[in-house]
């Protein structure tokens, strides 16, 4: 049975400007790492900030109206991702996700539950670097290790089937990260995608189930 079926539409918006705070970074030191609060980089590809939990897509008030099927999917964090720069050799990232369902029959949980890291390379271009695959509802993991000195702007995605309670990148406590730089202002304008779970990240070729949160329509768009 196709999980994804024309049923189960959903919306997604992918806000191209990100939401910054206004505070300066205070990172939390524990273990000689220093971890970085997703929310106070900047969250991509949300449209509102009125929700019920931090990394919902719909406001609060849209629960009374929407079918309980696309209300749910609402809660996942597809689409969503953070910028950063950093020039530390070493990058770690811990996770909480809401359901403890972290995979499905036919899509691993690297797809479900997991992170995507890329880099962006000399040339400007996103290159892949790393999955973050989740064993449990809360993840602590090194995504990459021995990276080329030298500042570079970084991008992850979050899970593409599960929502999302926390999200934190960590570097080394003699390490710093930064804000990237915003948008131009001629990709400010907000884009909206409607569309069955294809949209939405789901596994997308047929008898192959792999998939993980960069294949989201609005992640393939940003890059």
């Amino acid at each position: 049975m196709l999980y994804w079926s024309r049923f189960a539409a959903l919306l997604l918006i992918a806000a191209t400007q990100s939401l910054f705070a206004a505070e300066p970074l205070a990172p939390k030191v524990e273990n000689d790492v220093a971890w970085y609060d997703a929310k106070a980089l900047g969250i991509e590809g949300q449209g509102w900030t009125d929700t019920k939990l931090p990394y919902d897509r719909f406001p609060a008030k849209a629960e009374a109206t929407l079918r309980p099927d696309v209300w749910n999917l609402s809660r996942h964090s597809a689409g969503m991702a953070f910028r950063f720069v950093t020039a530390s050799p070493t990058i770690h990232a811990r996770w909480t996700v809401t359901s403890d369902r972290l995979a499905m029959p036919h899509m691993p949980a690297t797809g479900v539950s997991g992170l995507d890291l890329y880099a962006k390379d000399d040339a400007g271009k996103w290159r892949w670097v790393a999955v973050g695959q989740p064993k449990e509802k809360t993840n602590t993991a090194i995504l990459a290790n021995g990276i080329k000195p030298g500042p570079r702007e970084y991008l992850i995605y979050l899970p593409l089937y599960n929502g999302v309670a926390q999200v934190e990148v960590g570097v080394p406590m003699s390490q710093t990260i930064e804000r990237p730089a915003e948008y131009p202002a001629a990709k400010a304008k907000p884009i909206v995608f409607y569309g069955t779970s294809i949209t939405h990240g789901g596994v997308r070729l047929h008898g192959r189930a792999w998939s993980t949160p960069q294949f989201s329509a609005a992640g393939i768009s940003d890059r």
